[in-house]
C-alpha cells in the first residue's frame, strides 16, 4: 500500500510540473480572434486543460506569457491576468479611466479588451513590485527536482516491470565498506 501511494504521490507532481512546463513568456499576445486562433492552434492545448490563454503577468506591466488553462466566465471590470509566481489564471480589478471588461467575458476574448495587457492598475495605484526573474527561477527550482524525481520513478518502475536488473547493476559499483585491520587488532588487543 505505501508502494501505491508513493506512486501516487509521484504522478501528482509529475502532472504539476507539466502544468508548470505549458507556459511560455511571450512578448505581445495575439491583438484579434484570427491571431488569438493561430496561437491557440500552435499551442495545441489538450484535455484536461483544453483552452489557450495569453495574459499580462499580474503587477508586472508589460510581460506576458501563455498556457493551456481550462476558464469560465470572468467578472465584469477585473482583467485576466496570469499570477507572477505560478503562472495560474488570476483575475484583477481593471482601474484603467476607459477601456475595462463591461461585461461577464470568456478569457479566450481578451483581446477585445486591449487595456487589459497595458497599466490597467490605475494612476492612484501603483502595482505591488516587480517581480524581476524570481517567479521564473522559484519555478526552475521547484521544476528541475520534481522532473528528475518523476524520470527516476520511471526508471525504477521499468526495471522492476521488464527485469533489466539496472538497481542490481548500480549496487554493485558501489564499493563494500572494508573495515580498517589496524582499528579491528587494537580492539582485539584491548578487549
Amino acid at each position: 500500500m505505501a508502494h501505491y501511494n508513493t506512486v501516487l504521490l509521484l504522478f501528482i507532481l509529475c502532472q504539476l510540473s507539466r502544468a508548470a512546463q505549458d507556459y511560455l513568456p511571450m512578448s505581445v499576445c495575439p491583438p484579434g480572434a484570427r491571431e488569438w486562433q493561430i496561437e491557440a492552434d500552435r499551442k495545441k492545448c489538450q484535455q484536461p486543460t483544453p483552452d489557450y490563454l495569453c495574459a499580462a503577468i499580474e503587477n508586472w506591466p508589460g510581460h506576458f506569457g501563455e498556457i493551456c488553462t481550462k476558464f469560465g466566465l470572468s467578472p465584469s471590470g477585473t482583467c485576466v491576468v496570469l499570477n507572477n509566481l505560478t503562472h495560474n489564471v488570476d483575475s484583477v480589478s481593471c482601474n484603467a479611466q476607459e477601456g475595462c471588461p463591461d461585461k461577464p467575458y470568456n478569457p479566450k476574448e481578451l483581446y477585445n479588451w486591449p487595456v487589459c495587457y497595458g497599466d490597467f492598475y490605475g494612476k492612484d495605484s501603483e502595482p505591488d513590485a516587480e517581480p524581476g526573474d524570481s517567479g521564473l527561477i522559484i519555478g526552475v527550482v521547484l521544476a528541475i527536482p520534481l522532473i528528475i524525481i518523476c524520470s527516476l520513478v520511471v526508471v525504477f518502475i521499468l526495471d522492476k516491470r521488464f527485469k533489466w536488473g539496472l538497481m542490481t547493476r548500480l549496487s554493485s559499483c558501489v564499493p563494500e565498506r572494508q573495515e580498517d585491520d589496524t582499528e579491528n587488532s587494537l580492539l582485539d588487543t584491548n578487549g
